[in-house]
């Protein structure tokens, strides 16, 4: 069966190559090898894959440690949806394995082509929290130009720009870029920081593609504290 293309279950798109799950509630997207796991299972569904004959799959030329295939199946299962206690769609096979629930249905070739431009014409901007010395100003100063600049951005067009409350769920977070785009289906990312000497401001920002996690814009600016707000 031929499933890279994109398939569907339960109601949910998979477009494998983009790395995104679609549902009700918008796409998120997942990491390549958490994809490469989904689409194991897929392939043989609705049978059991045993965790060697999934890593042997998707890690063919190296060892792959128990933790990372659990961290996989826990994405794909947030992505999804589906809760491990009560399970509907990925089932964890005690001593065995995972499996997936339902059958895929390839999607056909008009459905794809919808997908494709429905993302090709939309795309997702999360403006991470600016990072900050821990002085209280600093902070102040961080939070004001979050969302000055969301404010800003929501003028584009053609993107949907991620509120506030998704961005602090990122506060403080070590959470690598994969990670933020599949809990946040971030397209885009603006990460950046401020620091404070004296009446001197330093905010570094930069644009990340989270999908190849290149560095596709950055600046540096240093203003004086009564010109922050044009910077």
């Amino acid at each position: 069966m031929e499933l890279e293309s994109g398939f569907a279950i339960a109601g949910r798109e998979v477009i494998p190559l983009e790395g995104r799950i679609g549902g009700s509630n918008g796409a998120l997207r997942v990491e390549p090898k958490a994809m490469a796991v989904l689409l194991d299972l897929a392939r043989h569904a609705p049978q059991v894959r045993t965790r060697k004959q999934i890593e042997r799959a998707v890690w063919p030329r190296g060892y792959v440690s128990d933790d990372v295939l659990t961290r996989c199946i826990g994405q794909l299962r947030r992505a999804l949806g589906d809760d491990p206690r009560a399970p509907r769609l990925l089932e964890t096979i005690p001593r065995r394995g995972y499996r997936l629930c339902v059958q895929p249905q390839p999607l056909g070739r008009a459905t794809q082509d919808a997908v494709s431009m429905r993302r090709a014409a939309i795309e997702t901007l999360l403006v991470l929290p600016f990072r900050h010395v821990a002085t209280q100003r600093e902070e102040f100063i961080a939070e004001g130009l979050t969302e000055l600049l969301i404010l800003r951005l929501c003028g584009l067009h053609g993107v949907r720009i991620l509120s506030r409350t998704t961005a602090m769920q990122f506060a403080a977070t070590s959470a690598s870029i994969a990670d933020i785009a599949a809990r946040s289906g971030a397209d885009w990312v603006v990460d950046g920081s401020v620091l404070q000497a004296g009446d001197r401001v330093q905010v570094i920002a930069q644009l990340i593609d989270t999908r190849t996690e290149a560095h596709i814009w950055g600046a540096d600016y240093t203003r004086g504290l009564q010109d922050l707000l044009a910077m």
